[in-house]
């Protein structure tokens, strides 16, 4: 139902919860209207509201039927839902138990206390008279020939296990030799849910996990105009019109590429740690970076960003201009660093801060110094905090408890990083922006707060943005295709953030094509046919393809596993190296 209109779905909903409270009510004044079944052991019947029994069925209406379930599922179907979901939970959650509670009462007034123990089908028990006509007993026994669920009439319900051993299902079965699953059908882990895992070893079994090329969206049976999309969010405090961040790189987010970026309508992360904030003449070291030759780039790199350290100073300097222009100013720092350089940022009027590694935790470990209190430093800030990378499910729903207002879902998906080769760790973005989706929604039911979760890495074209946000993406942080603009202070090439270490460096300086200016790179038009150029638009006529009027409710259409897309009769185009070639 819910894959058809909203009005339908909406109504739907609304009938049968209806149906379902008004069936409570009968059977509870139909029970109560008649005698008790038999006369309490001692006071009145209402002493049985307050007895064990009840106290224990009181939990598990409490646990079952809460109505957080039925809300989850309209969550993408309302306005605001980070303020009405709340007091349709409490709602949801008081109308639930006044129903249920009145029903077990009534259950315990109609039917005996033994009558009740040990039966699963307590409303039937309940219901039925004590003396049937035509038959011997009252009550059928538990542990009679004819139950209800009895092996003699019921022969293939067989205990789990039994003489003849466990059931078929439940027995070990080698792997399917065209999938590798184990189980019947497959391997499920309670702790997972529906997670499919698939023996890679007899001592390691893994989930699959999807890239964003490994995927596509399927389109509804609506369509819409595109000029009737709205793709606007809410950061914190902030609306911006375009999901789209600029990643916190020096060959990508200058001050007057980041005012740029901020005037059509995104958001320019700029790197507070970077060579903006080291050197008076940031475009003479950049002009550097890019005459070195690949072999010496790394190398290179490491002697400019070792020669001179972070000049606050200048972080000012930078953090100033951007804000004189007028658009929301928004700067990356470590969390090795956060702390000692948040001072000044915010002195110069720094509007959203960044907290940005190659993976950063809520739980951090150290034996040399005190780890940074990510929950109590966010909670002492004045301005909205978006930390991240992360790429599991745990990962993202603890950092979202910290109280950021974002969350960036990305491990070495970059077209400069090479985080996934040199330390063997990351997760295929697909799977990972859905994940973090999955802890948006359970931190959303236990505060009622709603997180973004921003796609950061791993998009290159409108379609890649398109089905990041399909995965469950509120948001994209985009770096490679913003270095291809004619602005970029790279000069045509694009770098990561870990490039640099003095140690381990996780990324390579790469090389990119100019192909227009930052506008046409996002807003168009377009004189391109592979998705490289205009990727907003690229966005919006896939949201106006799929029927779609905004980001949240995009993120409830329909994906599948498509190997194929890219490829499926491409022969030419990939021959001819042109289009998706």
């Amino acid at each position: 139902v819910s894959l058809h209109t909203l009005a339908l779905s909406s109504a739907f909903q609304v009938t049968f919860t209806t149906l379902k409270i008004a069936l409570v009510v009968f059977l509870s004044f139909a029970l109560l209207g008649g005698p008790p079944s038999a006369p309490p052991a001692a006071g009145p019947w209402t002493d049985y509201a307050f007895s064990a029994p009840f106290a224990v069925s009181l939990m598990y209406t409490l646990y079952a039927y809460s109505g957080w379930n039925a809300a989850t599922y309209i969550t993408g179907e309302i306005d605001r839902p980070q303020r009405t979901l709340p007091g349709i939970l409490a709602t949801g959650t008081l109308v639930v138990l006044g129903c249920y509670l009145a029903l077990n009462a009534t259950f315990l007034r109609a039917a005996p206390m033994d009558a009740l123990a040990g039966q699963l089908n307590v409303g039937a028990v309940a219901a039925r008279p004590p003396n049937r006509p035509g038959s011997s007993t009252s009550r059928r026994s538990p542990t009679s020939s004819t139950s209800r669920r009895s092996p003699a009439r019921w022969p293939w319900r067989r205990s789990p296990r039994g003489p003849e051993g466990p059931p078929r299902c439940a027995r070990k079965r080698p792997p399917d030799v065209r999938t590798g699953l184990v189980g019947c059908p497959f391997n499920r882990r309670a702790t997972g849910g529906d997670r499919v895992e698939i023996e890679i070893g007899r001592g390691k079994r893994g989930r699959r996990a999807y890239g964003l090329d490994e995927i596509a969206i399927v389109p509804s049976r609506r369509t819409r105009d595109p000029e009737d999309v709205d793709l606007s969010w809410e950061l914190g405090p902030y609306t911006l019109e375009m999901p789209l961040l600029a990643s916190a790189m020096d060959g990508v987010v200058s001050p007057a590429t980041a005012i740029e970026i901020g005037r059509l309508g995104g958001l320019g992360v700029l790197n507070l740690e970077g060579i903006q904030s080291r050197y008076e003449d940031p475009d003479a070291e950049l002009r550097k970076i890019a005459e070195y030759p690949p072999e010496t780039a790394t190398a290179g790199l490491q002697d400019i960003y070792r020669a001179r350290d972070v000049d606050s100073d200048l972080m000012v300097e930078r953090i100033k201009e951007i804000k004189a222009s007028g658009v929301l100013t928004a700067g990356s720092l470590t969390p090795q660093r956060v702390e000692q350089f948040i001072g000044p940022a915010l002195d110069a009027g720094l509007d959203i801060l960044v907290i940005q590694g190659t993976v950063v935790s809520a739980e951090h470990v150290s034996s040399s110094v005190e780890p940074l209190n990510l929950k109590q430093f966010i909670a002492d800030l004045p301005v909205p905090v978006i930390v991240g990378g992360c790429a599991s499910y745990s990962t993202a729903l603890h950092l979202m408890r910290t109280g950021a207002v974002g969350v960036l879902v990305g491990v070495g998906p970059g077209a400069a990083c090479t985080t996934r080769q040199v330390i063997g760790v990351g997760v295929p973005q697909a799977t990972a922006i859905a994940d973090a989706a999955g802890a948006r929604m359970q931190h959303l039911l236990e505060t009622g707060n709603y997180v973004n979760v921003i796609a950061d890495g791993g998009m290159a074209y409108g379609g890649d943005l398109a089905k990041a946000i399909a995965c469950g993406a509120d948001a994209c942080m985009v770096g490679s295709p913003l270095a291809k603009a004619a602005e970029a202070p790279g000069h045509g090439n694009h770098w990561g953030m870990a490039t640099f270490h003095p140690e381990l460096p996780r990324g390579t300086r790469v090389r990119t094509q100019t192909i227009g200016t930052i506008r046409e790179i996002l807003l168009g038009p377009a004189n391109e046919n592979d998705g490289s150029l205009n990727l907003i638009g690229g966005l919006r006529n896939a949201l106006a393809t799929c029927g779609y009027e905004s980001i949240q409710s995009f993120q409830k259409c329909e994906v599948m596993i498509a190997p194929a897309l890219k490829t499926e009769g491409k022969k030419l185009q990939q021959a001819q190296s042109v289009g998706m070639g």
